[in-house]
């Protein structure tokens, strides 16, 4: 069986992929029935939406750097 992607529901949902993504981020303008039928199919083929899509991101680490200059007169 191929692997079923965001691209896949939104085929077979007749919706743009970006509703299907939005759908899994809880974006606020989805439509529920529209969010349960994207959930009902994903579960149906198994789709995880939990996992990381794409392994470059998830590997992102977010670093923050402060740096503070101290100064000392000059004798």
């Amino acid at each position: 069986m191929a692997k079923v992607d965001q691209k896949t529901l939104a085929k077979l949902l007749n919706l743009s992929r970006t509703t299907v993504s939005r759908c899994f981020t809880n974006h606020p303008k989805i439509n529920p029935q529209t969010r349960a039928r994207v959930f009902r199919l994903a579960a149906e083929l198994g789709y995880d939406y939990s996992a990381p899509r794409n392994v470059q991101a998830s590997q992102r680490t977010v670093r923050n750097t402060i740096s503070v200059l101290v100064g000392a007169p000059a004798s």
